[in-house]
């Protein structure tokens, strides 16, 4: 997949952005252009979901992302683009994450991981990369109160807007939802039984800083997902004493090869079952930035 790099833009751009897409949607809607909008095409955001259920392998594909994240603390600013590579059969996801940190002149963070989603819990493994081994493998345990399915996700786009003639590039989408990230936020939040530690940031604020945003899920002809994106920008600080993060983010991620993928191959090995010690802090960010790095010094102690 090739590299997207996102942007975050004023909001009187955004709204003008915004007002010539939906211009040229509905200059497409009035010509009657074919394509995807085919006589059976779904007309309701409740349509297209049903389709995609009805289309079977939904829990069985490939997927990439990529992320482009930029973080700066006062006039100090690095950019850390980080690629995501997995395959998912069933309720386990098998994959690897790399961090570009050649701006920071340290080296770059790989780390291979598998993902389970158990009963009430979804437990993930993390194993750092070097030499070309995968070793000092952790795993971190986070317990949920509700089921992080389809059906999960299908609740969530009922609150989106349907596009049926999509602006994507690529040529395999045919429909578009827009979903508000404070949505979004708001299913993780049900789903996870402890409160997410945003220090110094409260709960309504972080909510305040997301309105507006939107999470992007398009659609192939087929009504399977085929790929999300998303952006954002907020501040984050933990406590009086420490510096504000200000924290932006966009995010690509594509999906393909829906039923593909042999349950034998994200099966989590009984050697890094065995090897895995518990934690609550899998990602050591001192270890992978350096003790001295101001974005260390402004997150909570590990």
């Amino acid at each position: 997949m090739s590299q997207t790099t996102t942007t975050n833009v004023s909001m009187s751009r955004r709204e003008a952005l915004g007002g010539m897409a939906h211009a040229t949607i509905a200059a497409f809607l009035t010509l009657g252009l074919g394509g995807c909008m085919s006589k059976n095409a779904p007309v309701t955001t409740e349509a297209l979901l049903a389709r995609c259920v009805a289309a079977g392998d939904t829990d069985n594909m490939h997927a990439t992302a990529d992320v482009t994240l930029n973080v700066s603390v006062g006039t100090y600013r690095v950019s850390m683009p980080i690629s995501l590579d997995g395959v998912v059969a069933g309720n386990t996801i098998r994959g690897r994450v790399t961090a570009d940190l050649s701006t920071l002149d340290v080296d770059d963070y790989v780390a291979d991981y598998y993902v389970e989603q158990l009963d009430g819990c979804v437990v993930c493994y993390l194993g750092t990369v070097r030499d070309g081994k995968t070793g000092n493998w952790k795993c971190v345990t986070i317990d949920t109160t509700g089921t992080i399915d389809l059906f999960v996700l299908i609740d969530l786009l009922r609150s989106s807007e349907l596009t049926r003639v999509s602006t994507s590039e690529d040529p395999m989408v045919c429909y578009e939802l827009s979903v508000p990230t404070t949505d979004v936020c708001e299913v993780a939040n049900r789903l996870i039984e402890e409160d997410p530690d945003l220090g110094a940031l409260t709960w309504d604020d972080l909510m305040e800083e997301l309105k507006g945003d939107k999470v992007e899920v398009d659609f192939s002809e087929d009504c399977r997902i085929r790929s999300m994106s998303a952006e954002s920008m907020f501040t984050y600080k933990h406590s009086a004493s420490t510096p504000t993060l200000t924290i932006d983010v966009g995010v690509r991620a594509l999906v393909d090869g829906y039923g593909t993928v042999s349950p034998a191959d994200v099966s989590i090995p009984a050697s890094v079952r065995q090897a895995a010690v518990p934690t609550e802090q899998p990602i050591d960010m001192a270890e992978i930035l350096g003790a001295d790095n101001p974005i260390v010094a402004a997150l909570p102690e590990q």
